[in-house]
């Protein structure tokens, strides 16, 4: 005994939406000005967001990797660090 699979015009209608692929379902739709909320910022590992990062955190926050391999930024103790260069008074 043989089920049909067929479905007659007033299921389809009824659970027409069931049937429709996302593909059709946004295919018709505006697309947003921009995809984007936010500026891309770097980020340290593939599921950080500093973006959603408070401004007060983004300051502080530094990998050690990237401690490690930038380039060195002048500290407010830069003073206190000998330089011949620089005569003594």
């Amino acid at each position: 005994m043989a089920v049909s699979c067929s479905l007659n015009h007033s299921t389809y209608l009824q659970f027409g939406h069931a049937f429709e692929t996302t593909y059709d379902a946004n295919y018709s739709r505006k697309k947003p000005q921009s995809t984007h909320r936010f500026k891309r910022e770097p980020h340290w590992f593939p599921g950080h967001q500093p973006e959603l990062d408070p401004p007060h955190y983004k300051c502080t926050a530094k990998s050690t990797y990237m401690t490690n391999y930038s380039e060195p930024q002048p500290t407010h103790y830069s003073c206190c660090v000998y330089d011949p260069s620089v005569s003594q008074s």
